[in-house]
């Protein structure tokens, strides 16, 4: 009996023990997802009207209308976006610079026919009906021809209108009318969170659009060197070689960017991409159109962002703002009362959260003898002072000099030489370095106000004209040699000063 009841209990624990191994180990659990169909909570007629359409299948039960439908924006804005080929000689191909932060081109868009001519692509958007386009510079640089392809395959030859290296920015010109042209919005009011679509032409496939959100506002970067204008819309749409000068626009389809890098170790996409804010997009565009270069107001001021340490020496409140930390004698904000150590937190109404926002405010708002109202704090005390801009050259009327931005560049203030100074100072040639402020020379040479600058490279110079000219000739990363005297010093003694253009 007993051995009756030992065989019953190893079979009725067989049995258990077989169930449970057929359960667990031989039967896959269901992983399908459960798939709900949300019906509309609206009315029919308030359902017809939602982009999403009265019922939305999706994998979660959710409410109607909390998608985004970009089905409309995408239509409206691809047939803006055009297609740019760029044909250039192999001697003017750049090799690409290494860094986190890289403009599209620094990785080579799409080149190919690498052993005669090089060709590489990019994109550009559409900004009226009359044939003006704007692109990257990086995109049209060094270009020998550039071939404009529309949303409906039509190609032109374009001509290039101008440029604007700090913004990395430029207009083209093609021989159309009635083009579709894109609508703009306004990047003050783009917020993060928002979603936001990349338009362009990546890898050579025409009309691509990708979706993200705004992920942060004002990031300076330094894609562009340390010369660059920079208050870059970030976003995590997936962008990548040819997309450069591309469009990103809100779920409207208005413009609000131009897509101009990304943050990358690997040459594609990462996760993070940047666009140049379309208000100071049609600031540079407008101004290059009338002008031929960009009529950017000149502040007066060395400005940085306020860390923990300032802003605790300062007794503020707060990191918002920017500090100046140098106010350069006889420009707008010294005339207006500011000094070093001033903080600015306002202006014209607008909270100001650092330097890149300010950057953004007066490239995209602000013209030479345009005025607005500056709020600071000095001593601990909020104070107000009325801000007239002025150009490059310490005026306010336009400027139409086609080196302006290589003066900035360099930091130079040059002036011919009347024949008096000629006469007393015994010279045929050379011009007068009449101001030095922060550029490249300062930074890279010991060169003084006051020298007269006989050579550049060799080459002999009668004007400053001549002189930005040979200068403006000379690619990134190579080098000028300047050579001159003191005549004040009463030596004729030569001096030789080298640097590097950036």
């Amino acid at each position: 009996m007993k051995k009756v009841f030992t065989l019953l209990l190893v079979i009725i624990l067989s049995s258990a023990t077989t169930t449970l191994i057929h359960h667990f180990l031989l039967e896959k659990p269901d992983n399908t997802p459960i798939v709900y169909q949300v019906k509309s909570e609206l009315s029919d007629e308030q359902a017809a009207k939602s982009p999403t359409g009265p019922n939305f299948i999706a994998g979660a039960a959710a409410p109607l209308g909390e998608l985004p439908n970009f089905r409309k924006a995408a239509q409206k804005s691809m047939p803006t976006v055009v297609h740019i080929t760029n044909t250039q000689n192999p001697s003017s191909v750049t090799s690409s610079p290494s860094g986190f932060f890289d403009m599209f081109d620094f990785f080579n868009d799409d080149f190919y026919g690498r052993s005669q001519q090089q060709v590489s692509t990019g994109s550009g958007v559409i900004m009226n009906r009359d044939g003006y386009i704007v692109t990257n510079w990086h995109v049209v640089e060094n270009a020998k021809s550039i071939t404009i392809t529309l949303y409906n395959k039509q190609e032109y030859t374009a001509t290039l209108v101008g440029k604007d290296e700090p913004t990395d920015l430029a207009v083209l010109k093609i021989n159309a009318k009635g083009l579709k042209a894109t609508t703009f919005g306004n990047s003050n009011n783009v917020h993060v969170g928002d979603w936001v679509l990349a338009v362009g032409n990546p890898f050579n496939l025409a009309s691509t659009v990708t979706a993200g959100i705004v992920s942060a506002k004002g990031r300076d970067i330094n894609a562009g060197g340390t010369y660059s204008i920079e208050s870059f819309i970030q976003t995590d749409a997936a962008v990548n070689a040819g997309n450069s000068g591309g469009a990103l626009i809100d779920t409207r389809g208005d413009l609000v960017g131009i897509n101009s890098a990304i943050a990358t170790l690997t040459g594609s996409y990462a996760g993070y991409s940047f666009a140049v804010p379309v208000n100071i997009v049609l600031k540079v565009v407008d101004d290059l159109i009338q002008y031929g270069v960009v009529q950017r107001g000149v502040l007066g001021v060395v400005m940085s962002n306020i860390d923990n340490d300032s802003r605790q020496s300062l007794g503020l409140e707060s990191a918002e703002g920017v500090l100046l930390t140098r106010v350069i004698p006889g420009k707008a904000a010294e005339q207006a009362g500011l000094r070093s150590g001033d903080v600015i937190f306002k202006v014209d109404g607008k909270l100001i959260g650092g330097v890149p926002q300010l950057v953004e405010i007066i490239e995209g708002e602000y013209s030479p003898g345009d005025q607005f109202t500056v709020g600071y704090i000095r001593n601990g005390k909020k104070s107000y002072a009325s801000v007239k801009l002025q150009n490059i050259e310490g005026r306010e009327e336009p400027i139409t000099d086609a080196f302006v931005n290589l003066k900035v560049l360099l930091g130079t203030v040059c002036s011919p030489l009347s024949d008096e100074q000629r006469r007393q100072w015994k010279t045929r040639n050379g011009i007068l370095l009449a101001e030095l402020g922060d550029g490249l020379l300062r930074r890279q040479t010991s060169i003084k106000p006051g020298c007269v600058i006989l050579t550049v490279n060799n080459q002999s110079i009668d004007s400053p004209s001549t002189f930005y000219r040979i200068i403006d000739a000379v690619p990134k990363g190579d080098s000028v040699m300047l050579s001159g005297y003191y005549p004040a010093s009463g030596s004729y003694r030569i001096w030789n000063y080298s640097f590097t253009m950036q």
